[in-house]
Protein backbone atom coordinates (compact mmCIF):
# COMPACT_ATOMS: atom_id res chain seq x y z
CA UNK A 1 0.00 0.00 0.00
CA UNK A 2 1.50 3.21 -0.53
CA UNK A 3 2.16 5.41 1.92
CA UNK A 4 -0.47 8.05 1.11
CA UNK A 5 -2.73 5.41 0.96
CA UNK A 6 -2.24 4.11 4.58
CA UNK A 7 -2.07 7.83 5.59
CA UNK A 8 -5.51 8.23 4.41
CA UNK A 9 -6.88 4.79 5.87
CA UNK A 10 -5.66 5.73 9.05
CA UNK A 11 -7.44 9.58 8.74
CA UNK A 12 -10.96 7.90 7.99
CA UNK A 13 -10.70 5.05 9.95
CA UNK A 14 -10.06 7.11 13.45
CA UNK A 15 -12.52 9.30 12.44
CA UNK A 16 -10.69 12.17 12.25
CA UNK A 17 -12.22 15.52 13.30
CA UNK A 18 -13.06 17.97 10.38
CA UNK A 19 -10.42 20.72 9.75
CA UNK A 20 -11.95 24.04 9.00
CA UNK A 21 -8.24 25.23 7.21
CA UNK A 22 -5.93 22.74 5.37
CA UNK A 23 -3.70 20.95 7.00
CA UNK A 24 -0.26 21.15 6.35
CA UNK A 25 3.00 19.01 6.88
CA UNK A 26 6.38 19.84 5.86
CA UNK A 27 9.46 17.84 6.37
CA UNK A 28 10.70 14.30 5.82
CA UNK A 29 9.02 12.22 8.28
CA UNK A 30 10.27 8.33 8.23
CA UNK A 31 7.74 6.82 5.99
CA UNK A 32 9.30 9.46 3.06
CA UNK A 33 12.56 6.89 3.25
CA UNK A 34 12.02 3.95 0.86
CA UNK A 35 14.06 1.30 -1.18
CA UNK A 36 13.59 -0.57 -4.33
CA UNK A 37 14.93 -4.27 -3.23
CA UNK A 38 16.84 -6.08 -6.44
CA UNK A 39 13.83 -7.97 -7.91
CA UNK A 40 10.57 -5.97 -6.81
CA UNK A 41 10.73 -3.81 -9.51
CA UNK A 42 10.62 -5.20 -13.07
CA UNK A 43 11.87 -1.63 -15.11
CA UNK A 44 15.41 -1.94 -13.30
CA UNK A 45 18.49 -3.93 -14.22
CA UNK A 46 18.70 -7.31 -13.01
CA UNK A 47 20.04 -7.51 -9.06
CA UNK A 48 19.88 -3.88 -8.79
CA UNK A 49 18.38 -1.85 -5.66
CA UNK A 50 17.84 1.52 -5.49
CA UNK A 51 17.09 3.37 -1.69
CA UNK A 52 17.04 7.22 -0.88
CA UNK A 53 19.56 8.63 0.95
CA UNK A 54 19.59 9.54 4.42
CA UNK A 55 19.06 13.29 5.04
CA UNK A 56 18.07 14.17 1.39
CA UNK A 57 14.53 13.63 1.54
CA UNK A 58 12.04 16.50 1.75
CA UNK A 59 8.23 17.57 1.33
CA UNK A 60 5.10 18.57 2.06
CA UNK A 61 1.51 17.41 1.96
CA UNK A 62 -1.98 19.59 2.24
CA UNK A 63 -5.12 17.82 3.41
CA UNK A 64 -8.23 19.66 3.55
CA UNK A 65 -11.70 18.34 4.82
CA UNK A 66 -15.04 19.47 4.64
CA UNK A 67 -18.22 18.61 4.94
CA UNK A 68 -20.87 20.62 2.52
CA UNK A 69 -24.80 19.82 1.81
CA UNK A 70 -24.10 16.52 3.29
CA UNK A 71 -21.09 15.60 1.62
CA UNK A 72 -17.89 14.55 3.20
CA UNK A 73 -15.06 14.99 1.08
CA UNK A 74 -11.36 14.61 1.67
CA UNK A 75 -8.31 16.11 -0.45
CA UNK A 76 -4.97 15.66 0.04
CA UNK A 77 -2.07 16.61 -2.41
CA UNK A 78 1.74 15.18 -1.53
CA UNK A 79 5.35 15.59 -2.91
CA UNK A 80 8.30 14.75 -2.12
CA UNK A 81 11.69 15.08 -3.48
CA UNK A 82 15.32 13.85 -2.85
CA UNK A 83 18.28 11.77 -3.89
CA UNK A 84 18.65 8.08 -3.97
CA UNK A 85 21.28 5.41 -4.98
CA UNK A 86 22.23 2.38 -6.13
CA UNK A 87 25.21 1.95 -3.87
CA UNK A 88 27.76 3.31 -6.91
CA UNK A 89 25.30 6.15 -8.50
CA UNK A 90 23.66 8.86 -7.91
CA UNK A 91 19.64 10.19 -9.08
CA UNK A 92 17.37 12.67 -7.90
CA UNK A 93 13.67 11.01 -7.47
CA UNK A 94 10.51 13.07 -7.24
CA UNK A 95 7.26 11.40 -6.08
CA UNK A 96 3.62 13.47 -6.21
CA UNK A 97 0.08 12.12 -5.57
CA UNK A 98 -3.24 13.55 -5.14
CA UNK A 99 -6.57 12.02 -4.47
CA UNK A 100 -10.21 13.63 -3.83
CA UNK A 101 -12.47 11.20 -2.17
CA UNK A 102 -16.16 11.91 -1.35
CA UNK A 103 -18.77 10.26 1.04
CA UNK A 104 -22.50 10.73 1.48
CA UNK A 105 -22.89 8.16 4.58
CA UNK A 106 -20.70 9.89 6.79
CA UNK A 107 -17.38 8.67 6.31
CA UNK A 108 -17.69 4.60 6.31
CA UNK A 109 -17.48 4.32 2.43
CA UNK A 110 -15.17 7.40 0.56
CA UNK A 111 -15.36 6.91 -3.40
CA UNK A 112 -13.10 9.15 -6.06
CA UNK A 113 -10.17 9.63 -8.27
CA UNK A 114 -6.28 9.40 -7.57
CA UNK A 115 -3.26 10.28 -9.03
CA UNK A 116 0.19 8.95 -8.45
CA UNK A 117 3.82 9.38 -9.67
CA UNK A 118 7.56 8.48 -8.83
CA UNK A 119 10.30 9.42 -11.03
CA UNK A 120 13.62 7.72 -11.11
CA UNK A 121 16.80 9.72 -12.82
CA UNK A 122 20.63 9.96 -12.94
CA UNK A 123 23.83 9.03 -14.01
CA UNK A 124 23.55 5.33 -13.24
CA UNK A 125 21.29 2.85 -15.47
CA UNK A 126 18.28 3.10 -13.12
CA UNK A 127 16.03 5.23 -14.34
CA UNK A 128 11.74 5.02 -13.73
CA UNK A 129 8.83 7.12 -14.91
CA UNK A 130 5.86 5.27 -13.04
CA UNK A 131 2.38 6.17 -12.59
CA UNK A 132 -1.15 5.74 -12.11
CA UNK A 133 -4.61 7.32 -11.94
CA UNK A 134 -7.55 5.08 -10.64
CA UNK A 135 -10.63 5.25 -8.84
CA UNK A 136 -10.33 4.64 -5.55
CA UNK A 137 -12.60 3.46 -2.33
CA UNK A 138 -11.50 3.36 1.09
CA UNK A 139 -13.89 1.39 3.41
CA UNK A 140 -13.26 -0.56 6.88
CA UNK A 141 -11.73 -3.16 4.77
CA UNK A 142 -8.94 -1.12 3.71
CA UNK A 143 -8.17 0.92 0.30
CA UNK A 144 -9.08 -0.27 -3.17
CA UNK A 145 -7.63 0.47 -6.52
CA UNK A 146 -10.00 0.46 -9.39
CA UNK A 147 -7.00 1.18 -12.16
CA UNK A 148 -7.82 3.13 -14.89
CA UNK A 149 -4.85 4.11 -16.31
CA UNK A 150 -0.80 3.32 -15.47
CA UNK A 151 2.90 3.34 -16.84
CA UNK A 152 5.69 1.95 -15.74
CA UNK A 153 4.70 -1.02 -12.80
CA UNK A 154 4.23 1.21 -10.21
CA UNK A 155 2.10 -1.36 -8.12
CA UNK A 156 0.21 -5.00 -8.08
CA UNK A 157 -2.74 -3.42 -8.11
CA UNK A 158 -4.58 -6.36 -6.78
CA UNK A 159 -2.52 -6.54 -3.59
CA UNK A 160 -1.73 -2.58 -3.55
CA UNK A 161 1.85 -4.12 -3.31
CA UNK A 162 4.55 -1.19 -4.55
CA UNK A 163 6.64 -2.70 -7.70
CA UNK A 164 8.39 0.52 -9.13
CA UNK A 165 6.61 2.84 -6.99
CA UNK A 166 8.03 2.63 -3.76
CA UNK A 167 6.10 5.58 -1.77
Amino acid sequence: MTMVAAAVLALVLTGAALAAKPVITKGPPDEMDFVIPAGQCPNLPAGMSVWSVDGTVTGHSITLEKTQKGVYTLRNETQIHGTATDGVNTYTFNYENSFTVSSTDGGETLTGTMVDTFSLAGNGPAHLNNGFRANVTIDATGFHFDPLSQRGSPLDFSSGTPMCDPL
